[in-house]
């Protein structure tokens, strides 16, 4: 499973957002919150991205 972010990921961050990616492919959804942002299902398969929009509005 991968994750994809427009900023670097922490250890621990990149974990809790692998588990919300498990539970996501478990009930067939498309984007779920968590933390400070979103995570989107992407187009290519277990391939996940994640915006913080905190991050955002700071960037």
């Amino acid at each position: 499973m991968k994750i994809t972010c427009d900023r670097p990921l922490g250890d621990e961050e990149r974990e809790e957002l692998i588990h919300a990616a498990k539970i996501l492919e478990i009930e067939g959804g498309n984007e779920v919150w968590t933390g400070d942002g979103t995570l989107y299902r992407t187009t290519g398969g277990k391939t996940f991205h994640y915006v913080d929009q905190k991050w955002k509005e700071d960037g």
